[in-house]
C-alpha cells in the first residue's frame, strides 16, 4: 500500500506536518455532500450565462435542496456543472434547468422529458414514413 501525504506549511512556507491523503478522504466521504441520499445531475450551460445563484434558485424553487455544486468541466465558452441534489421528484428540477436554457448532460432513469421526445420522434417518423 502506497501512502500519500499532503504536507501542510504556514504562510512561510515552514513545514508544520502533514495530513494522510486517506484521513482527509475519509472526512470527505461522510460529509453531507457523499453520504446523503441524493442524485447526481449535471448541466451545461454558456459560460457567461452561468449563475450559481440562479441553479440554486431553480432547485430550491422546485422543492429540492442543493447539497452541493462545482464546475466539472471547462471547454471553449461552455461549463458544466456536477449538482448533488437532494429531492422527492428530480424531473421537475431537471425540466426547471431546461426552462432556463441548461442543458442536461447526465443521463436519468425514466427521465420523462425525453421519454415524450422520443416518442414524438417515433410519430413523426411513423407520419413521415406513410
Amino acid at each position: 500500500m502506497i501512502l500519500t501525504i499532503i504536507p501542510v506549511l504556514n504562510k512561510e512556507k515552514k513545514y508544520l506536518g502533514y495530513y494522510d491523503l486517506c484521513d482527509v478522504l475519509d472526512v470527505f466521504s461522510t460529509s453531507p455532500f457523499i453520504a446523503e441520499n441524493s442524485e447526481t445531475v449535471i448541466i451545461e450551460k454558456l459560460e457567461n450565462d452561468f449563475s450559481m445563484a440562479e441553479v440554486s434558485q431553480i432547485i430550491e424553487s422546485n422543492g429540492g435542496k442543493l447539497l452541493g455544486m462545482y464546475i466539472s468541466e471547462k471547454k471553449r465558452n461552455l461549463v458544466q456543472i456536477t449538482l448533488k441534489i437532494s429531492s422527492e421528484d428530480i424531473h421537475e428540477i431537471m425540466h426547471a434547468c431546461r426552462r432556463y436554457d441548461y442543458k442536461i448532460i447526465s443521463t436519468h432513469e425514466n427521465d420523462v422529458y425525453l421519454e415524450d421526445l422520443k416518442n414524438r420522434s417515433d410519430y413523426l417518423q411513423k407520419y413521415l414514413e406513410m
